[in-house]
């Protein structure tokens, strides 16, 4: 995960892959979609895709995705 503005964290591919199908995320231009539900765009600049989540939505989606986002957020830093 890579801190992309104040609030939002952006995921790599393999990131995501990890993600269960139903999580909400969030895009750099603001559009929600739900991963297995929605078209997430898998292009990627600097290694991560344009999609990630807010702090709120990480607390907000279950203690196996905060465990995740927390391990990936330490190995970022």
């Amino acid at each position: 995960m890579r801190k992309w503005n104040d609030d939002l964290w952006l995921f790599t591919e393999e990131e995501y892959e990890e993600l269960p199908d139903g999580v909400l995320l969030k895009s750099i231009t603001g559009d929600v979609k739900t991963k297995g539900q929605d078209y997430i765009d898998m292009d990627t600049r600097g290694g991560h895709i344009a999609y990630g989540m807010t702090n709120t939505m990480i607390a907000s989606q279950g203690r196996e995705v905060e465990y995740k986002c927390l391990l990936w957020q330490i190995k970022g830093a």
